[in-house]
């Protein structure tokens, strides 16, 4: 059995270094799951993660991510009970009994960036325009030092959108320079990031601190370099369509993302209803190592959703024969990438 937990971490070894992105990720949001309020999104979403400010989740509220994104639907679920459905922004809402239960959800929206990169001049995170809208701050991670991250306030976030821009068309999140010196002379990173710049085990206190500064508590002030930025108050929105995928444009991750969720409500049921030890979560590399995970008496079960939509099959037959690739067997195509295998 040891062999085969050391063949597994071979494969990975030579797999993630392909897919840094996927893992710098997963370890910011491991250094921040302390944040009760912060929230993970699904994958595929327009941004990774929200501070929430609306008080919904509650110091005794879930630790697990997944947990925590449940919560959100069913303040979803119960604001389209009252007639309530969350698909703008502020101001986008009219009449006192909406504004009265938009103001229990609140969030700021971020997102995760990363770069592999050694030269200063190359260390720049890229965004899309339309996330540039809407994302009220990023959080970049070099992988020149992956022990710091940095936090660039978006102050553009909340402007409306060009109709002539494509919104996909990719912009920077921040700016640098050449330096004359060699990256060793300062620590690998670009000293224009600087004043942006933290160690990870600041980050879940740069974010408490950002989420005081949307309640209008304070300024946000950078908890490693004390640079404050008096000039920006962080962009909020009152709706979660940005937490899941895009039905229109991503019907087959929105396919995903209901299946998942489906299949998450099955498990709370069997847990709170007939006391089966089962637990579901998000999976920190998700989707490249599995896209959610079951735990069952301390053992983890990663768990890869797939859906076969371009059959029709008789009620009687839905069960049986759900082929999972096509082609003959010299030129089968599989559903799955041989690291899901």
């Amino acid at each position: 059995m040891a062999n085969l937990g050391q063949d597994v971490l071979a494969v990975l070894d030579d797999f993630l270094p392909l897919n840094r992105g996927f893992r710098y990720e997963g370890e910011v949001f491991d250094a921040i799951w302390n944040v009760i309020d912060v929230i993970r999104a699904f994958e595929f979403a327009l941004v990774d993660g929200a501070i929430d400010i609306s008080g919904h989740l509650a110091p005794t509220s879930p630790q697990r991510f997944a947990d925590r994104f449940w919560d959100l639907e069913e303040q979803r679920r119960l604001n389209a009970a009252h007639g309530i459905q969350l698909v703008g922004d502020p101001g986008s809402f009219q009449g006192s009994v909406c504004e009265t239960k938009l103001t229990r959800y609140k969030q700021v929206l971020f997102d995760v960036k990363s770069r592999v990169a050694t030269a200063a001049e190359d260390q720049i995170y890229i965004t899309t325009l339309q996330q540039r809208v809407k994302a009220t701050f990023y959080i970049g991670l070099c992988s020149a030092d992956p022990t710091f991250v940095e936090i660039y306030p978006n102050t553009l976030a909340g402007t409306a959108l060009d109709p002539i821009d494509d919104p996909r068309r990719h912009v920077a999140v921040n700016s640098s320079r050449k330096s004359r010196l060699l990256p060793s002379d300062y620590g690998f990173l670009s000293p224009c990031n600087s004043p942006y710049r933290m160690p990870m085990s600041l980050l879940s206190t740069a974010l408490q601190r950002i989420g005081d500064c949307a309640r209008e508590r304070t300024l946000y002030t950078n908890p490693w370099t004390n640079v404050t930025f008096p000039k920006w108050k962080p962009y909020v929105v009152q709706t979660s369509r940005y937490m899941v995928p895009d039905g229109e444009v991503q019907s087959q991750h929105c396919t995903s993302y209901s299946g998942t969720m489906a299949i998450y409500r099955a498990v709370r049921n069997a847990r709170n209803v007939y006391n089966v030890p089962i637990d579901f979560d998000f999976i920190r590399l998700a989707p490249r190592l599995a896209d959610f995970k079951l735990i069952v008496s301390s053992l983890q079960f990663f768990v890869q959703y797939k859906i076969d939509g371009r059959v029709d099959r008789p009620q009687r037959s839905r069960l049986e024969h759900v082929g999972i690739g096509r082609g003959s067997e010299s030129m089968r195509h599989w559903y799955f990438t041989p690291y899901e295998q």
